[in-house]
């Protein structure tokens, strides 16, 4: 175990036997042969700007130069719309194509972004719901053979104020967008969907079964909308 690594130490309060953490270096699949045609997507909740610019550590720039990937997925930018074009032009050689979506409800909230080496046939943001997209939740890119989405999921908040908003409303849309856009092409979920599913997914699932992210609620409804689907 290396202290810059700290995803392969498994921390549950109630261990079970066989329970392992997930370890990318030792558990990946074997990469694919040159002459394969494949694509490699990466996904990352970076919490703010500072994490994609910092110059030293664990930065956009070295997740680049370290993993080589074709399309990025970012969550929680927390960027204003006037801030996009600064930083995208900054942010990655080789990546012409981004695309960005910011909260113009709440400043400094959630935002999601795709960046990508190739340009896909059609983009567009939130869900077709006015109501709902304000606040920079979704980006859907349309490739050749799929569609990609990139998803931070709304939190249920303090005191579970907008648990009803998640699973009655934005779940639900979500998973109705996704069966819609399958109907013509497979599609990708990808992002923060801000849930904890299963008891092995929390440090401590008796402590927390009423904090946002692992109510019995929040889990019936990401079983109900997404995992079944």
């Amino acid at each position: 175990m290396s202290q810059s690594e700290p995803w392969t130490i498994f921390a549950h309060k109630k261990p079970q036997k066989g329970r392992i953490a997930y370890n990318p270096r030792i558990m990946r699949p074997p990469p694919l042969t040159g002459d394969t045609i494949c694509m490699k997507l990466m996904s990352w909740n970076v919490n703010g700007r500072r994490a994609l610019l910092k110059l030293e550590g664990f930065s956009a720039l070295e997740l680049t130069k370290r993993e080589n990937f074709d399309v990025l997925c970012l969550q929680e930018t927390k960027l204003q719309e006037k801030d996009v074009e600064s930083i995208k032009h900054s942010l990655l050689e080789g990546y012409e194509n981004s695309f960005w979506t910011c909260s113009v409800s709440k400043l400094g909230y959630s935002g999601t972004a795709i960046i990508s080496q190739i340009k896909p046939l059609s983009v567009r943001y939130g869900l077709g719901i006015s109501d709902q997209d304000s606040e920079g939740h979704l980006v859907t890119a349309e490739c050749d053979t799929f569609y990609l989405l990139n998803a931070y999921v709304p939190k249920s908040g303090d005191g579970l104020r907008r648990l009803p908003y998640r699973i009655t409303e934005w779940d639900q849309s979500l998973g109705n967008c996704m069966k819609e856009l399958e109907k013509s092409k497979p599609v990708i979920l990808t992002g923060d969907l801000n849930c904890a599913h299963g008891e092995i997914d929390i440090y401590d699932p008796i402590g927390n079964k009423r904090s946002a992210g692992f109510t019995n609620e929040e889990r019936q409804s990401f079983g109900t909308n997404f995992i079944s689907r």
